[in-house]
């Protein structure tokens, strides 16, 4: 079914209406509001929910780490990604995006105020430079961008975490990842400033760089570059390094650094790796018999994916960026461009950490279950205090491993 579905996208969607320099598929998800029933959403929900704990007590664990609570999140996640993302259809991709605004709810001592700036023309010019002859024009008639500011209680006031989301380009918020900001505001005792970039497929690359630059040129107009760190998990990880590269190349004040959970660095593919084990991840498949047109995904087309600013792991220069800790899943698929990015990087000169987390899947943190994503979060915050120096530690290029509680342990 669910192949036959997307084949019949296909069908009803010819090849060329998903080019990037075509308009007529944004117009038509603009104009069609059509989205998934909230009632065939929860009967996913329910059918994957008793479906993997039935195989849990049946079958055993998929990992004999993972407690019944952590296999059921992954596959219920995994069904509800299947669902809105890998169908790709107008509808699956209209609900990804509603329920991806979502208020995750937070706890009573955090504070949450809104603040909005605008995308900064010098931004889209430097973008337009090397630009391929087909960049859309996603430029035009551009609103205000929300951004909202999450802190804890008995923070350093000088001190901000500028936090890009997760979600494939194609939808999350900061209001979804409320619970992340508190987390990485508790652990780093800095103000968090998480921020609503354009995703696609009605603003296409580049408007993410565009609006995660702006927003970091936003924040230093009132405070020091220096005091500011840069974190994203996902896509929004692959943000935050693509950022620090627009604005080294823009001859910006850099950030003190950058704290990345899972980032997504090679949008061309050619690292994800599907095959066992990484299979037990809950990063949605796009089947190659049911692609889109020209394009893997809905952000850029194949044949542009490979430009640094949108897969930073083909960048081929890596002097001058600030230093970054990167933090993932040993079963995420994933995996392999990450660890690839580190090896590069350091190469390059940049300063890196790398820690990897045995058992765990794609943005594990974010699940909350395992002790594993507190003592993750903890490590982060102590990274960004460090990084900013509000720490006197010293810090090196490495790569660390951690069991599946996140116990530290000797890398094999």
């Amino acid at each position: 079914m669910f192949r036959s579905n997307q084949r019949k996208f296909l069908k009803k969607y010819p090849k060329n209406s998903c080019a990037i320099t075509s308009k007529p598929f944004h117009e038509r998800f603009t104009e069609n509001p059509d989205k998934v029933s909230n009632t065939e959403l929860l009967k996913t929900i329910i059918s994957s929910t008793i479906a993997s704990v039935k195989s849990y007590h049946i079958n055993g664990p998929p990992v004999s780490q993972w407690p019944q609570s952590y296999h059921v999140a992954v596959e219920v996640t995994k069904a509800i990604t299947n669902t809105l993302i890998s169908n790709q259809t107008i509808p699956s991709l209209h609900t990804f995006q509603e329920k991806s605004k979502s208020k995750t709810p937070v706890p009573r001592d955090a504070k949450i105020d809104i603040e909005f700036f605008t995308p900064q023309n010098k931004v889209i010019e430097f973008l337009k430079q090397n630009a391929p002859a087909d960049w859309p024009k996603v430029t035009e008639d551009m609103n205000d961008i929300y951004g909202e500011w999450i802190s804890t209680s008995n923070v350093d006031q000088d001190y901000v975490v500028y936090l890009l989301h997760g979600g494939g380009y194609l939808g999350g918020s900061i209001q979804l990842h409320r619970n992340v900001a508190y987390e990485i505001s508790k652990s780093s005792q800095s103000l968090v400033y998480g921020i609503n970039y354009r995703t696609a497929p009605q603003n296409p690359y580049p408007c993410a760089v565009i609006d995660a630059v702006s927003g970091y040129l936003h924040l230093i107009d009132k405070y020091h570059p220096k005091k500011i760190v840069i974190a994203g998990d996902s896509a929004g990880g692959g943000l935050a390094l693509a950022t620090m590269m627009v604005l080294r190349d823009m001859n910006v004040p850099l950030p003190a650094g950058g704290y990345t959970i899972s980032p997504w660095c090679d949008l061309t593919g050619m690292f994800t790796n599907h095959k066992e084990p990484y299979e037990l991840d809950y990063i949605p498949t796009v089947p190659d018999d049911i692609r889109l047109g020209n394009r893997l995904h809905y952000y850029i087309p194949d044949d542009h994916a490979d430009i640094p600013y949108a897969s930073p792991l083909l960048q081929d220069n890596f002097n001058d960026l600030p230093p970054i800790l990167i933090q993932c899943g040993s079963l995420e698929k994933l995996y392999a461009e990450i660890t690839a990015y580190y090896n590069k990087c350091t190469q390059g000169g940049q300063l890196a950490q790398l820690e990897i987390y045995e058992d765990h899947v794609h943005v594990f943190p974010l699940l909350r279950f395992p002790k594993a994503s507190k003592i993750a979060f903890t490590r982060g915050g102590d990274w960004i205090q460090s990084i900013s120096g509000r720490k006197n530690e010293p810090f090196s290029s490495k790569v660390l491993k951690f069991n599946f509680d996140g116990e530290h342990s000797p890398f094999q």
